[in-house]
């Protein structure tokens, strides 16, 4: 259990770099594989592969060589080329990558790994219909509105912001669960600093439940790892023999690259 939840704290929110991972506690559970694998269309697979070496009283976390990843869809194969590097966009380290971007047709998807002939890993995913982010609403409290027209295949969402405030980079991001009953929604998010920001992007993912259910449970495990009184959930996953996620997820993003101070209780639209 605790484990689970330091192996996904570090790689959801603090990514994980090409150097092992070394944490200074008691570990009793057995060697696993973890990954993290969030596929959409028009982008290469990018992938993380890590596995867990036990000592006496430390948890090492050492990225995977060498081991036959395939994604399988009914119409073709994509084999995944073992070539580590470090994400530019969110400094997450990948060690596993398509040759070129894909795009997948509707669907299942299906990952197997093969590690040493000893390690067989598998797990499956839909292919999403693609998500139109309709526009944007600046409430004058600093809260935001993602409105969109929520498809058929998803009752879960994502929503993100990226605020560039002078020489940083502020995000904000939510899990939402939306009723079948809504063809229109409106999510609004309180976002601090809102107005400081000197250009902006927001982005409305349409994510799978396993997706959903995954980041709650790292949410609520990274909060129970911050304040000893909340109680951690069991980290959720989706990948048979090993631990982690497999996903697909369609975004859509709305870009305002100018201050929104003057914005307030103004609507803007997908150009």
């Amino acid at each position: 259990m605790k484990q689970m939840l330091l192996i996904s704290i570090l790689l959801v929110f603090m990514g994980c770099s090409y150097d092992e991972e070394i944490i200074d506690i008691p570990i009793k559970e057995k060697r696993f594989l973890a990954i993290e694998a969030y596929l959409t269309n028009n982008r290469k697979i990018e992938m993380t592969v890590i596995h867990n070496i036990l000592l006496t009283d430390e948890l090492v976390l050492k990225p995977v060589w060498y081991a036959d990843v395939n994604i399988m869809t009914n119409k073709k194969d994509y084999p995944l080329l073992n070539l580590p590097y470090t994400r530019s966009s969110d400094q997450r380290f990948i060690n596993y990558v398509s040759a070129k971007e894909v795009m997948f047709d509707k669907g299942e998807i299906t990952l197997s790994i093969n590690y040493k002939d000893s390690l067989f890993l598998t797990s499956e995913t839909t292919v999403l219909s693609p998500i139109k982010l309709d526009s944007i609403y600046f409430g004058s409290d600093q809260r935001v509105g993602f409105y969109f027209e929520r498809g058929e295949d998803s009752d879960y969402y994502k929503t993100l912001a990226y605020l560039y405030v002078r020489d940083s980079v502020l995000v904000f991001s939510k899990t939402h669960y939306v009723g079948k009953e809504l063809k229109r929604v409106e999510i609004n998010e309180k976002i601090e600093r809102l107005i400081e920001a000197d250009s902006s992007s927001f982005i409305l993912s349409k994510i799978s439940k396993d997706h959903y259910l995954y980041e709650q449970s790292v949410r609520n495990a990274y909060l129970a790892n911050i304040e000893p009184t909340v109680k951690a959930d069991t980290i959720y996953s989706n990948i048979e023999n090993g631990k982690g996620i497999f996903t697909f997820f369609a975004n859509d993003t709305i870009s305002i690259n100018y201050s929104v101070k003057d914005l307030k209780n103004q609507t803007v639209t997908h150009k």
